[in-house]
This record gives structure tokens, sequence and C-alpha cells, in this order.
């Protein structure tokens, strides 16, 4: 008998549809060391509806199940000798002819763009008379709108299977080229951890990056992660986060659906496993920030703040960890994981990471809730799954004609970290809410100058504010440091759908329909 209720939603499996997610959800692509981000803004939506078209049909786009069936997905990349992300600001989806479903529009975040000032979530992402590229155009502020962002990776210059991806064939594919972003392979570097070989980056400022992420549930595990689980035991369950957090239309830590936007046009039908099929579904959103880092200044101020004998330096106690990665909380003893430690108990008052360093405002582990189980998981709807890449300055190259190869000596970070084509961060974080993960933790904790319980303190590494203070808890009194310089600038960000493959061959077909955008 009906009941009248509505057909309750079926929570999908991930692992049914990792031939639609793509690839960048479940790898940053380590072992494809050389990469390009190309920023295209639409000058033809036929042609470029055309040539999205020919890269998918040549398979550039890699799917998670790509990655290869072992669960071991470094040897699933290594497979191929390049791969391509792609990636559609607001605007560039309306310049292809995609228009918004009523009922099921665009969250406003996205619609807006990070470079509306009305919503810059901080004093970081609004936009400077420097931002040099943005998600939508604003006079005297942002110099150029990005509709599409193309990641290009490859295992070295020449390893390119196809054409499509060169500057040339954009040009002549529908797209203006707004600028080329190359990353600098010299700061991945390749190590033994946990008994597995690992490949991580280190970032212009001499610190090792990346460590911290977060573990999708129901997604095939690495051998690394493997090894961490067996090494740290049910502290590992710390990081693991649903799906739903990342990968629209999967449950997310409420237990709900994440919302999926639809447009017009999509046909309406079911999946295999009794999910509902939408243009959003198994897509994410790609946070984008270009980040100068002014290394030069930080290392003056390295200078100025030396380390006295083990301790830390001020330096490290600003971003949260030594340079090798390891956490400043070793209390009662260092952790078996760089990543496997919490606050609660082990540094509640800040003693030995202070309350105020860059990667506890940016992940505060258990020490949000009024005990661990609590903490740990009000951070769980937060995280940030980051994909970034240290990037090379237009004129410094590592692919420049007559350039050292990267690796030769006058590339190769040198001990402080930085290296002769270095430019910054090339930050990008997938998230399924734009407002309750990015942008909040970029006001609420990066940005916020009263975050556990200080006063008028900032986010010294990546914060823009003027003061720019950072205190140190201490017995019988803690210190604080004044005046301290400005360490990164903001020149470009915006906000990116990254479509699942069925989207994507919907945006390639789509403009032979005009009716479907009246």
């Amino acid at each position: 008998m009906s009941t009248g209720l509505p057909e309750p939603l079926t929570a999908p499996r991930v692992a049914a549809h990792v031939s639609d997610i793509q690839a960048i959800l479940d790898s940053g692509f380590a072992p494809l060391r050389y990469c390009t981000y190309s920023l295209l803004r639409v000058a033809d939506a036929a042609r470029a509806c055309a040539w999205l078209g020919r890269v998918l049909q040549a398979g550039m786009v890699r799917s998670v199940a790509d990655l290869g069936k072992t669960g071991d997905t470094t040897s699933g990349i290594r497979k191929h000798v390049e791969a391509a992300t792609l990636a559609f600001s607001y605007q560039g989806l309306r310049a292809l002819g995609i228009a918004p479903c009523d009922d099921y529009p665009f969250p406003s975040p996205f619609a807006s763009g990070m470079a509306d000032p009305y919503r810059a979530p901080s004093a970081r992402d609004e936009p400077d008379d420097d931002w040099a590229w943005g998600d939508v155009s604003i006079a005297g502020k942002v110099q150029a709108e990005v509709h599409v962002l193309l990641a290009h990776f490859r295992q070295d210059p020449g390893s390119v299977s196809s054409g499509l991806l060169c500057r040339a064939e954009l040009d002549g594919g529908g797209f203006e080229v707004i600028r080329c972003v190359d990353g600098c392979p010299s700061y991945l570097q390749s190590f033994m951890e946990q008994g597995q070989q690992t490949v991580a980056m280190r970032e212009p400022f001499g610190f090792r990056d990346g460590i911290a992420q977060p573990m999708i549930r129901d997604l095939r595990p690495t051998p690394a992660d493997l090894a961490a689980r067996r090494a740290v035991g049910k502290r590992y369950d710390d990081r693991v986060v649903a799906p739903g957090e990342f990968i629209l239309g999967h449950e997310n830590e409420y237990g709900e659906l994440a919302y999926c936007p639809n447009v017009r046009g999509w046909p309406a039908q079911k999946n295999a496993d009794g999910s509902v099929s939408s243009f959003g579904f198994n897509g994410s959103y790609l946070a984008v920030q270009q980040i100068v880092q002014h290394v030069e200044r930080f290392r003056d101020f390295e200078r100025q703040h030396p380390s006295t004998g083990d301790s830390p330096s001020l330096a490290e106690k600003m971003v949260g960890r030594r340079k090798s990665g390891d956490p400043l909380v070793q209390c009662p003893s260092a952790p078996a994981d760089a990543d496997a430690f919490r606050y609660r108990v082990a540094d509640f008052d800040g003693f030995q990471c202070p309350r105020g360093a860059h990667v506890r405002r940016a992940n505060p582990r258990d020490m949000l809730g009024w005990d661990v189980e609590s903490g740990i998981a009000a951070s769980k709807l937060h995280r940030l799954l980051r994909r970034g890449r240290v990037y090379a300055a237009g004129t410094k190259s590592c692919e420049r004609a007559g350039a050292p190869a990267c690796g030769d000596a006058s590339h190769m970070p040198h001990e402080g970290g930085a290296s002769q084509c270095a430019e910054g961060l090339f930050f990008m974080a997938l998230n399924a809410d734009l407002d309750r993960q990015f942008a909040f933790v970029q006001e609420r904790w990066l940005g916020n100058r009263r975050f556990a319980d200080l006063s008028g303190d900032d986010d010294v590494i990546a914060g823009v504010t003027k003061s720019r203070v950072f205190s140190e808890q201490g017995l019988p009194i803690g210190t604080r440091t004044e005046g301290i310089e400005q360490f990164t600038t903001v020149v470009g960000g915006g906000y990116f759908f990254v479509p699942g493959l069925a989207a994507l061959a919907f945006i390639a077909s789509f403009h032979r329909a005009p009716d479907a955008v009246a």
C-alpha cells in the first residue's frame, strides 16, 4: 500500500562509481612529477565543447578506476605517462551553454565566485589590486576571468602522448589562454615511510607538506595508508572521513547525501545501484588560490629567530611542525605516524604546539568538542582534501628552453627548502560544501584572531592582516611576537566545479542543443 510519502533516496556505494569520479579525488598524481595549470577563458563554446569531446575520447581525463584495482594507486598512476583534470567556474559553465536547473541550482558560493568581495570568506580571499585572475571579473580588482582550469600532469616534459593539452591546441580549440602556471618538480621528493616508497612535497619555506590528509571512506587505500593503519591502530580512524564530504551525492558526516546541483537538459534517470543521477553526482568543488611565497622574508625571519638546542625554532612553532614534517606534539612520546596525534590530552594548553600555529588552526583535531570523540567528529565536518603543488615563476619555468632539468644541482632545494625556480604554492582543495568547508576554515579558523581563546593573534604563515601577532603559551608566562612581516600574497583564485566523467561527456555534447539553455 502506498504511504503517499516520497521514495527515500538510496545512499550510493562509492566503489560502484569509481569509473565516473575524476582521479584527483583519490590521488595527487605525485609520480607524474611535471604539471601545468592552464587557466582558460571560453572564446567559442562550440569549438571548446568539441575540444572537450576529443580529450574525453582520448582518455586523458583519468577516473579513480584508472588508478588500479589492487589498491596501489601509485603503480596505477605509473601505467600512464600523463593525466588531466578538468574543472569549470560557474561563469565557465554558463559560457559553454550549461544552465542551472531551477529546482536544484548551484550553491550561491560557487555561483557568486571566490573573487566576489561580498562573499570573500576572509581578508585573505578578498581580491586586491594585484589579483591577476579570478572566477569572476571585477573592475579594478580582478584582471582576468577564468572559465576552465586544466591541470595536466605528466612523467617528464617529453612524455606527452597527445597534443590535445598543449597551448597551441587550446588556442585553436575555442579558448583564450589567460595564463599557464608550471609546477616545480624538484619539490617532489621520494623517501621511505612505514616501509613503503613515498613521494612527498616540500614547500618553498622548507617544510614537508601534504601530511595531514583525510582519507575518503570506502575508497581503496594505498599500501602507505594500510601501513599507517597498522602502525597507529584505531587512531587511524581520526582521518577517515565520509565520502560525501568531498564527492557530491554520497553520504556525508551528517548521514545525509551531499547536495547535487542539476542542469537543464540532464536526462532523468537512476544509477544501477538505485541512487539518483544528476549533473552534479560524483562531482566536487575545487577551491583554488595562486599564492606567492616571499621566501627571502621568511629566511630573514628565521635568521633573526634561530632555534636553541633541540627546541623548535619560532618559525617551526608558527607552522606547528618541524621542517621534516614531525609534529611538535611529542607528549608522552613521539607518535608512530606524523598524522597520528591529538591535542586535547597531549597538548591542551599549547605548550608544545602553540594554539595559533598554522596546522593547529587548519585542523584542530579533537579540540572543538566537549571530549575527544565529539572534537574529532566536529573537525571532520570541515576537512579539505588538498591537491596543490609548488609552482615556478613564469620566467623561471623548469621546462623553458635551455634551462637545467629539475633534479640538477641548480634546481634542487637547498637546506632551507628554496630552489632557483620556486615561486609559491598553487593551492587546490576539494570539498563538497564550499561554505562549510573551505570558507569556514579560512574565516573561522585561519582568519580568526580569537581562535582557541587567543586575543588578537594571526595565522602568521598564511594571514594577510597588518598587525601580525603570534603568541607562544608557556609557564609561568608565554611570549608574544609582534610586527611579523607578511610571508604570502594571494594573486588569483576561484571556485571550480569538478564534474564526473558522465557530466563531462554531457558538456562536450551539449552545445548542439541550444534550446536546452533558452
